[in-house]
């Protein structure tokens, strides 16, 4: 039980999210489980930028290595579910925007809306816009408005966290290796966004939970914590803290939907307790984490269950539960069972085979 658990724990919160609470459990929080991959993101970056990466293009490219592949497998195999659906169902599943507008879609529009799906960047962009079918071009909404429909038109919906960690990774290099003061500086000014936004009124989720600058801070939150890890590594002579590290992050994350309200807090206070709380306690769970062999490959598995576990629910739910029986608990643990074989195989035969390139241009760069 280490980082890798709570990684995964993270990953399945968010498909109960997305799906159905087992037994009516509401455990975690999707929105703390999101944030939460920001801080321990942030951590890993700031240890691999400040140890074995010292060229900005060798860290990007394999930055990218990292998140694409398994992202275009996901996004290829969501538009083959969505032709197979249409033959089956007669639903197109995530494709139905692109279905229902292929007459009247304006090709630029198409191009953009294709590219941005492709290459990722640009998506949050066009979560700002509304689709027009009279012109069949995108356009802009009031900023405060919160129903922008060309979101349907992105593919693998919850890819929206990859574009901000793809951000992150474009500017973590000029930061990272900064004084603390400038770190401090961007978090500061990140935070600073956020409260602008709220006391103007702009409360959406595009802008408080999916709009880069104000989600920084938490990426931020885990170059501190590393930062934290590099003066206290001297001195840190024992696992068992970082043990004990790891089931208080796991237990109150769990439980979360229960404290928060059984202390009397409000759900942001709450957040920013388990945040800071998260940020002192990753030092001492990456020490416990870092000689668990298994830990890492349990790790490994939490970003394609994320990734892959909307496919995994499109696919299954209709085929299999709905035209028969709908047993929300049944269906759960399917989706729970089915996304996590899915992501062995995309770990196996797609990701470890790229993961011992990375590895062998890291290398490469060193022997230089």
């Amino acid at each position: 039980m280490g980082i890798g658990l709570i990684r995964v724990l993270l990953a399945f919160v968010v498909i109960t999210a997305h799906t159905h609470p087992v037994f009516h459990l509401n455990l975690g929080s999707a929105v703390v489980a999101v944030r939460s991959f920001f801080i321990i993101s942030g951590f890993y970056m700031a240890m691999i930028l400040r140890g074995k990466y010292k060229s900005y293009w060798l860290f990007l490219t394999n930055r990218i290595l990292r998140i694409y592949p398994i992202y275009w497998a996901v996004l290829l195999l969501t538009i083959l579910a969505g032709v197979g659906a249409h033959f089956i169902t007669g639903n197109w599943g995530e494709i139905t925007a692109f279905s229902e507008t292929i007459r009247t879609i304006n090709p630029v529009t198409f191009i953009i809306l294709a590219i941005s799906n492709l290459i990722l960047l640009g998506r949050d962009v066009i979560s700002f816009t509304f689709f027009n079918p009279t012109s069949g071009l995108l356009s802009f909404h009031a900023l405060s408005d919160a129903s922008f429909t060309s979101m349907q038109f992105l593919l693998v919906p919850q890819a929206w966290t990859l574009v901000l960690e793809v951000l992150f990774y474009l500017v973590a290099p000029l930061i990272v290796n900064r004084s603390l003061q400038v770190v401090g500086f961007f978090f500061g000014l990140s935070l600073a966004v956020k409260w602008y936004l709220a006391a103007h009124g702009l409360t959406s989720v595009l802008w408080t939970y999916r709009f880069f600058p104000t989600e920084l801070c938490y990426f931020l939150l885990g170059v501190f914590a590393f930062r934290l890890y590099e003066r206290l590594r001297p001195t840190l002579r024992t696992r068992a803290v970082g043990l004990v590290a790891t089931a208080v992050v796991t237990v109150i994350f769990l439980f979360y939907s229960y404290l928060y309200p059984a202390l009397g807090l409000s759900f942001t206070a709450a957040e920013w307790i388990f945040y800071l709380m998260l940020t002192f306690l990753l030092p001492f769970i990456f020490l416990y984490s870092q000689t668990l062999r298994y830990d890492r490959r349990v790790g490994d598995l939490s970003y394609p269950v994320y990734i892959s576990h909307i496919l995994v629910f499109n696919v299954t739910s209709p085929l299999i539960f709905q035209p028969y029986i709908h047993n929300n608990n049944l269906e759960a643990l399917f989706v729970f069972t089915g996304t996590i074989v899915f992501s062995l195989l995309l770990l196996k035969f797609l990701q470890y085979p790229i993961d011992r390139y990375r590895e062998a241009r890291v290398r490469l760069a060193t022997t230089r």
